[in-house]
C-alpha cells in the first residue's frame, strides 16, 4: 500500500529522467523488500523526502515580483542614500535572464536586533519568494547541513534540502546565519559551502549526501546575516553585495519601544495598552541604563521579562501599577551595571575615548595613560590584544620622535614609565582605530592637560604621523550618540565619507575634520 502511495505521488512530480531511474530502482527494492526491516524504514524515508522535493517543471512560470511593496525595502536611515540604491538596484534585476553565473550574495552587515531579519521579509516580499533560515553556528561540521550518507548510522538530510521541503518552492530565500563560525570551525573551512554560493554547477548539480540525487538550487537566493564585515570570508568578498545595517539612535530606541515592541509583547500575554503601557521616561532610563546595545533585541528582552512579571501579579490577583514608570524599572530590574567608565565622569589627564566596532556593535572605549616613577617606556595592561599593543607602540614612539614639537622634556620620556589600561577585546582587530586616541592620551598625561569627557576621537595613526581614515562612520556616529559623545575628531581622509551621512545624523554630532597629529592635539587639549 505505502509502495503505490509514494510511486502515485512521485509520478505527478517533473523528476529529471537521470533521477526517475534512481526513484524507480528504490521503489522496486521497496516492493521485495520485508516489511519493518531497516532497509524498508530507509527507503521509505527517502522516497517519502524525494516526494517532497519542490520539483522544477520545464513549463514553469515565473511568480512576478511585488514591485509596488520596493519602497517598503527601507534599509534604516543612518545609511547612505548610494546603498539604498544599490539595494533596490539589485531587487529589481533579480534574477537574471539567463543565469550562466550567480547574482551577487546579499550579505547584511549589523549587529543583533538591527532589523537584518525584517529587511529579509520584506526582500522576499518584493520578489514573491517564501524565506528560510539556516544558523549554522549550531552546527559542529557539514554533514548538519549537506547531510550525512546513508551507510551511516546517523544518516539523515541536511537542513539546506530540508529548508528545501519546508518552504515547498525551489525559488526560496535561504537566510545563512553565523556564516564565520562554520568556516572558522568546520574542518574543511567550509570550503563546500563557499563552492556553493560561488559557483552554479554546483547549485545545478546539488547532491544531499543522504538522498543523492541531483536536485537544482540555481533558484535559491542565498542570504548571509552577519554581526560585522570580519566574519566575511576573503574568497567571495567579490560576490557579493554588502548592505549595512548599523541601528538606532537612542531616541528611535525609545519610540520604537513604545509604540512598536510594547504593543506586541502585550498580545502575546493577553493584555492591550489601556491595562499596562511603558511610561516615556522608563522607556529613557530603559535604553540609556539597561539595553545599550544599537539594536533592539536586549530591549525586547527586557520588555518580555518586565510584562510576564506583571502579567503573573496579575494572575495571582496582586496589586500593581497599570504604567510602568522609572521607579517599577529599577525595582524590577534592580540597579543598572556599568563595565565602562561613565561618560560624563569629571575631566582627568591621561583620560581619552576612541570608537572601536566589534561583533555586537560599535562601542566608546576609555583609554587612561597614568604616570609610573622609577619605570621606563610603557606597560599595557592585557597585552593580549596585539593590534593595540602595536597602536600604544606607534604612539609611544611618535611622541619619542617629536619632543620638541610637542613641548615634552626628555626626562618625562627617560625617567618615568607610562601604564595604559583599556577594556577592548583582545581579538579586536578594530583597535587600529584608536591610534589617534591613544596619542591624545599620551600627550594628555604629558602635558598634564584634560580632555573633554564628551569628546571621542578615531583615526589610525602610522609612525611618522600620518592619520589614516576609518571606516563605517554611520555605526561609530550612532555609538557615540547612544554613549553622549558630542565631538569627534576625524582625519580629514574621511571628508568624503562624512559627506555621504545623513544629515539628521550629522547634526546630532559636531565633526572635527583634522589635516594632522598636532591639529588634533590641539583641539583635544585645548
Amino acid at each position: 500500500m505505502i509502495v503505490e502511495e509514494l510511486s502515485s505521488q512521485i509520478n505527478e512530480l517533473a523528476i529529471p529522467e537521470h533521477t526517475r531511474k534512481v526513484v524507480d530502482l528504490h521503489l522496486e527494492f521497496l516492493r521485495d523488500c520485508p516489511d519493518n526491516s531497516l532497509d524498508t524504514i530507509t527507503t521509505i524515508d527517502f522516497l517519502s523526502q524525494v516526494a517532497q522535493l519542490p520539483w522544477k517543471s520545464s513549463d514553469k512560470s515565473v511568480n512576478p515580483k511585488n514591485i509596488s511593496d520596493l519602497p517598503t525595502v527601507n534599509i534604516g536611515q543612518y545609511v547612505p542614500d548610494y546603498m539604498h540604491r544599490h539595494l533596490t538596484d539589485f531587487i529589481t534585476t533579480y534574477p537574471i535572464s539567463e543565469p550562466k553565473t550567480l547574482d551577487k550574495i546579499p550579505v547584511l552587515v549589523g549587529p543583533p536586533g538591527t532589523g537584518k531579519r525584517t529587511l529579509t521579509e520584506r526582500i522576499a516580499g518584493v520578489l514573491n519568494m517564501p524565506v528560510q533560515e539556516i544558523d549554522l553556528g549550531f552546527m559542529t561540521h557539514d554533514g548538519h547541513l549537506f547531510g550525512t550518507p546513508g551507510d551511516s548510522s546517523l544518516a539523515e538530510s541536511g537542513a539546506l534540502i530540508k529548508a528545501i521541503m519546508d518552504s515547498g518552492r525551489p525559488d526560496t530565500v535561504i537566510v545563512l546565519r553565523n556564516l564565520g563560525l562554520a568556516v572558522e570551525q568546520w574542518p574543511d573551512r567550509g570550503l563546500d559551502l563557499l563552492r556553493l554560493l560561488t559557483n552554479y554547477k554546483s547549485r545545478q548539480n546539488f547532491r544531499d549526501r543522504f538522498l543523492n540525487i541531483e536536485f537544482d538550487l540555481t533558484d535559491v537566493l542565498f542570504v548571509i546575516h552577519l554581526n560585522s564585515t570580519d566574519e566575511l570570508p576573503e574568497i567571495i568578498c567579490d560576490q557579493t553585495c554588502l548592505i549595512d545595517c548599523p541601528g538606532y539612535t537612542s531616541d528611535m530606541r525609545k519610540q520604537l519601544a513604545i509604540t512598536s515592541i510594547m504593543p506586541k509583547i502585550l498580545d502575546t500575554y493577553g493584555l492591550d495598552s489601556t491595562e499596562l503601557m511603558l511610561g516615556e521616561d522608563a522607556a529613557g532610563d530603559l535604553v540609556r541604563d539597561y539595553a545599550k546595545e544599537p539594536g533592539l533585541s536586549s530591549l525586547e528582552r527586557i520588555l518580555h521579562k518586565l510584562v510576564r512579571q506583571l502579567a503573573a501579579k496579575q494572575a495571582r490577583n496582586e496589586d500593581w501599577q497599570g504604567t510602568i514608570d522609572s521607579t517599577i524599572l529599577r525595582n524590577m530590574l534592580g540597579s543598572p551595571s556599568d563595565r565602562c567608565v561613565a561618560i560624563n565622569t569629571a575631566p582627568r589627564p591621561g583620560v581619552s575615548k576612541g570608537i572601536v566596532l566589534s561583533k555586537t556593535g560599535a562601542s566608546v572605549e576609555p583609554l587612561e595613560t597614568v604616570v609610573i616613577p622609577g619605570e621606563k617606556y610603557f606597560s599595557l595592561i592585557d597585552s593580549r590584544n596585539t593590534a593595540l599593543y602595536r597602536v600604544t607602540d606607534t604612539a609611544y614612539h611618535f611622541v619619542r620622535s617629536r619632543m620638541t614639537e610637542l613641548d615634552i622634556s626628555a626626562r618625562q620620556l627617560y625617567e618615568y614609565g607610562y601604564q595604559i589600561g583599556h577594556q577592548i577585546h583582545p581579538a579586536n582587530q578594530d583597535s587600529t582605530v584608536m591610534g589617534l586616541a591613544m596619542l591624545v592620551s599620551i600627550v594628555s598625561i604629558l602635558r598634564d592637560r584634560s580632555v573633554d569627557p564628551e569628546l571621542a576621537l578615531v583615526g589610525e595613526l602610522t609612525l611618522n604621523g600620518q592619520l589614516l581614515g576609518v571606516t563605517h562612520l554611520n555605526h561609530r556616529l550612532l555609538a557615540a550618540e547612544r554613549a553622549g559623545i558630542r565631538r569627534i575628531i576625524l582625519p580629514k581622509a574621511n571628508s568624503d565619507a562624512v559627506a555621504e551621512l545623513p544629515q539628521d545624523l550629522q547634526s546630532q554630532i559636531s565633526l572635527v575634520l583634522v589635516n594632522d597629529v598636532e591639529q588634533a592635539i590641539r583641539v583635544a587639549l585645548q
